[in-house]
């Protein structure tokens, strides 16, 4: 049976400003699932909130150990001093349960082929564009082959062709069984969905 994540009555506010009212909803693994609405609509934090990263005001959401958050970041530091390689290496860590060094070499060398980043492995990580940017961020995501992956606007910046391979590689990682949750606003990514769970002002409206 595929897993499924579950949210009931989940509500969150930044301050006095309410983002969220009261969502509940399922998601379910083997399949694509598009979360949209418009700018501001509470999609990023309804992510953050399944991840862990903030905490509901009311409301529970059914926790996964195995879960991958895959964020927009169209910049980097300058003074970051991280190469591409080491920034999808920091993926294969995890409380509780290490690779070996050997295993993480192998699965961080799979992950960088898979969105097409191999021969940028070495380059420092604010060298590279936003569009190359976003395809090493996945690769951190994907490297563990996580149960649960969630990512926020993962086309954003990416060419025709790294968009339709970032689609082929949340089709694989649904495949295995993952739950992967995308906020989206790309109409080709939400055409290409499995289920589409849509928000107007923090309210879930399909």
């Amino acid at each position: 049976m595929p897993e499924v994540l579950f949210l009931n009555g989940v509500s969150f506010a930044y301050a006095e400003t309410d983002v969220l009212h009261e969502v509940s909803l399922a998601v379910r693994g083997g399949e694509i699932t598009a979360l949209t609405g418009h700018n501001g609509s509470g999609k990023s934090t309804l992510l953050e909130i399944i991840a862990g990263v903030l905490k509901p005001k009311c409301g529970t959401v059914s926790q996964h150990e195995d879960l991958a958050l895959v964020l927009q970041r169209p910049s980097a530091p300058e003074s970051l001093p991280l190469t591409a390689r080491e920034v999808v290496a920091m993926g294969t860590w995890k409380r509780g349960a290490r690779l070996s060094r050997a295993a993480a070499r192998t699965a961080v060398d799979r992950a960088l082929e898979r969105v097409d980043m191999s021969q940028y492995a070495n380059r420092p990580l604010a060298d590279l564009s936003g569009g190359q940017r976003q395809r090493i961020f996945l690769a951190q995501g994907i490297v563990r082959q996580p149960g649960a992956l969630l990512l926020d606007e993962p086309a954003t910046g990416l060419d025709r062709m790294s968009s339709a391979r970032t689609q082929k590689i949340l089709r694989e990682e649904a495949h295995r069984g993952a739950i992967v949750l995308c906020a989206t606003h790309h109409d080709e990514a939400i055409e290409q969905a499995d289920r589409t769970i849509r928000l107007e002002e923090g309210r879930v409206v399909g």
